[in-house]
């Protein structure tokens, strides 16, 4: 069995072998034609969530996979490779597509509202599919060693997930590859949020790592994939079968109202190249203080699995400046909100588990038990940026986000293989500039 991941600048994953990954980026693919429609409910006939199957560069799987073991095979006409510099630097960004054919053309009439990057708005993010089901995004720029990432299926109505596959810098740039799959694991061409860190400084309580040893009883991640603002390394203990108790230590005293984000991480093959963990998911279990415990499952099965982790408290998962609100100008500052969520409640979160740059916050929430849809509203301008999700709590679940708009985001959840279900999430908001 062959497990895909970092290995080489773009590369199947070696075991032993880490490759570069670099700054935190954001892309939040969207991909109905003709633009967005936010809207706060969708009929499950909408094709809301899937991308177009136009511009396919690699056929399947096989082809795609064959591009990733040796440059300059892959297609780098998307990449900006050094056209805006010659060296790498630290910095963030997210990006929205409309299209998801790999076809740049549409980007720029929605630059400041669905594309950023913290090196400048000479520095814009290139995306490709590469072939059912899988993606690979460019972030200029940013193509330096570390970080992590997360993903969030996007669109209603319909089950399975995204999970990063591995990522690594190309040329200047940083190359992200991302898979989608349904409910039974099969790769299915999917919209997207997905978020890409690899700061080192922050003015809140913040922190990272990708946990890369499944089956290790504890462990200390590698100094390049993890990060911790109190400036101690964050430690993992492995204590069952998909299992992990994760401590961020030193950061309970900074980082009040905290959030944690965890995402899936890697793909596995079998000889004939399917891949056979796409069913494979992690949620938060618990937190509190200085630790989370997280918690995987294969379809309803606790399993192995390495997964990113992002914990934040007071700020954003990208690690930027704050702002206050929406930023009429161009600015490193963006605004941002949190919240974990009772799935059904129709009251707002808890003061204690949320938090919004906008200061003194009012937040709402409601639930369409038709759709089973939760509406979170929260205190900052939401129609545009990147958000992302997960599943709270012991048992297996997963959740994507239907929608977002002025203020309001929709969150589906699913329990394997994929039967709507109402369970506790953390959302996270991220603006735009």
């Amino acid at each position: 069995m062959a497990s895909v991941g970092r290995g080489g600048p773009i590369g199947l994953r070696n075991s032993g072998s880490k490759a570069a990954t670099a700054l935190l980026a954001v892309i939040s693919f969207v991909c109905v034609m003709g633009g967005v429609a936010f809207v706060s409910a969708a009929p499950a006939s909408a094709n809301m969530g899937i991308c177009k199957t136009s511009q396919q560069p690699y056929g399947d799987l096989t082809q795609a996979q064959a591009t990733m073991s040796a440059e300059p095979t892959v297609d780098l006409t998307h990449a900006t490779a050094s056209a805006q510099g010659t060296v790498a630097a630290r910095g963030h960004a997210y990006v929205y597509d409309w299209d998801c054919t790999g076809d740049d053309a549409g980007l720029a009439p929605y630059y400041r509202r669905y594309q950023y990057n913290s090196l400048g708005p000479n520095y814009q993010n290139r995306f490709a599919r590469l072939g059912t089901g899988s993606y690979r995004v460019w972030f200029a720029g940013l193509g330096l060693v570390g970080g992590v990432a997360h993903v969030t299926a996007y669109g209603p109505n319909q089950s399975g997930q995204c999970k990063i596959a591995y990522w690594g810098p190309d040329n200047i740039d940083q190359a992200v590859t991302i898979y989608c799959f349904d409910a039974n694991g099969n790769l299915v061409d999917r919209q997207f949020t997905a978020t890409y860190t690899n700061e080192v400084a922050s003015s809140y309580g913040f922190g990272y790592l990708w946990a890369d040893s499944p089956t290790a009883s504890s462990y200390t991640p590698a100094t390049a994939y993890q990060f911790s603002t109190a400036g101690l390394p964050n430690t993992i203990v492995r204590t069952g079968t998909g299992k992990y108790k994760v401590t961020m230590t030193g950061l309970a005293k900074s980082a009040p109202n905290s959030a944690v984000l965890v995402s899936a991480y890697g793909v596995t093959q079998d000889a004939y190249g399917k891949i056979t963990n796409g069913t494979v998911g992690c949620q938060v279990g618990t937190s509190a203080g200085t630790f989370a415990t997280v918690n995987c499952f294969a379809g309803g099965t606790p399993t192995d699995a390495m997964f990113t982790l992002t914990y934040v408290g007071q700020g954003n998962i990208l690690d930027a400046p704050n702002a206050p609100l929406i930023n009429v100008t161009p600015t490193t500052a963006l605004p941002s909100s949190y919240a974990w969520v009772d799935g059904t409640s129709a009251t707002a979160p808890d003061p204690t588990w949320r938090f919004s740059t906008a200061g003194p916050d009012t937040w709402a929430q409601s639930y369409d038990a038709a759709n089973v849809i939760t509406y979170v509203s929260v205190p900052v301008y939401s129609g545009w940026g990147d958000v992302q999700v997960v599943a709270y709590g012991t048992v297996a679940s997963y959740c994507s986000v239907t929608s977002w708009a002025d203020r309001s985001i929709g969150v589906q959840c699913w329990s394997p293989p994929g039967k709507l279900t109402t369970t506790p999430f953390t959302v996270f908001f991220t603006g735009a500039v």
